[in-house]
């Protein structure tokens, strides 16, 4: 599709005409055959490039030396096996990054969740792009939105772990619909991301990586609900914090322990408060919150290793992240990120 040029005023009222008809597609077209460069809305952005042709991602893989060190000792597996077979391939934007570092922020307290999630939201299934013109992967590799708008598959990638090194794959999908949205205790209301004209959606299991969203309406939005910062699309750390229960998948090996379905009402509530909690639901929502719980499996650049409850909030380099630069280095460069406690804003 060529090119074209349009005035801010005009590009906005035929896309928002567009999305008021309903007509999704056609407002796909309008903003993809649009030059944003050219049209006012934005300037010249500088980024690293995601290079998503197998043929330029790297064959061999490095890591940084802490986690060379744990390879040495048994802790860990080589980085080969730690990353997918299909890795997220970062072009940096002058020069290939050096390992080592911390990368030292302050926060306000134990209420200050946010600050973290804008460090380890890389756990999104899908992203905008820079321009805010298309979308691009993340967690996920890529989607099919069927033609009548009622199913959305998604293709995760292969090979790719949680924190602690289990599979990640469609089954913690399958876990957060069946075992977290779907329970009325811990989703009490169903959310509008899942229900289009108030018709509840389906989450199923095609095959390890591959999840299909299937809907009795057609939900063109829904591509975009996924790539956005919502409540079905905005990841782990950010939508399963401070009591939320969303974000569409979730470490289901990890987190059935808690649940009552996989044991009794009764065993959980006396483990729940064996641990100090009144009952097992408030368990469920600690153990869950990436910010309190170290234990957690994420999928996240960092792992935290101290709570947002202490002075000092310390997160280290998660070593299965599924990311690499184009040299096969291992993301992050940095080892950790450390939040020092500022109760005063002034001084922070």
């Amino acid at each position: 599709m060529s090119s074209i040029q349009v005035s801010r005023r005009t590009l906005l009222s035929t896309v928002a005409a567009a999305i008021a008809a309903g007509d999704m597609a056609n407002a796909h077209r309008t903003l993809a055959a649009t030059d944003l460069g050219s049209s006012g809305l934005v300037g010249h952005l500088e980024g690293p490039t995601m290079i998503i042709d197998p043929a330029q991602w790297p064959k061999t893989f490095q890591e940084a030396p802490m986690l060379t060190e744990r390879v040495k000792a048994g802790k860990l597996p080589p980085v080969a096996e730690r990353i997918p077979a299909e890795p997220m391939v970062w072009k940096p934007l002058n020069e290939i990054g050096k390992y080592g570092g911390t990368w030292r922020r302050a926060f306000t307290g134990p209420g200050d969740v946010e600050n973290g999630n804008r460090i380890n939201s890389s756990d999104k299934c899908f992203f905008w792009s820079a321009d805010g013109s298309r979308i691009v992967p993340c967690v996920a590799k890529a989607y099919e939105l069927s033609d009548d708008g009622k199913t959305y598959t998604m293709h995760l990638r292969k090979g790719m772990k949680w924190s602690d090194g289990a599979p990640f794959t469609a089954d913690d999908f399958v876990f957060w619909f069946a075992d977290m949205y779907s329970n009325k205790e811990i989703v009490p209301v169903p959310i509008p991301d899942m229900s289009p004209r108030g018709k509840p959606g389906r989450i199923v299991k095609v095959d390890e990586v591959t999840v299909r969203f299937e809907f009795d309406v057609p939900y063109f939005l829904f591509e975009e609900m996924m790539a956005g910062d919502t409540n079905i699309g905005g990841g782990q750390s950010v939508r399963q914090a401070q009591k939320l229960s969303f974000g569409a998948y979730s470490p289901g090996h990890y987190l059935k322990q808690f649940l009552p379905k996989y044991s009794s009402v009764d065993e959980c509530n006396a483990k729940a408060k064996a641990a100090g909690f009144e009952n097992w639901l408030q368990m469920f929502h600690y153990k869950k919150d990436w910010s309190l719980n170290t234990e957690l499996p994420t999928l996240g650049p960092w792992k935290m290793v101290q709570p947002i409850t202490q002075p000092i909030w310390l997160l280290e380099r998660n070593p299965f992240y599924y990311a690499v630069d184009t040299a096969g280095n291992q993301l992050p460069y940095l080892d950790r990120v450390q939040f020092s406690l500022g109760e005063n804003l002034e001084v922070i």
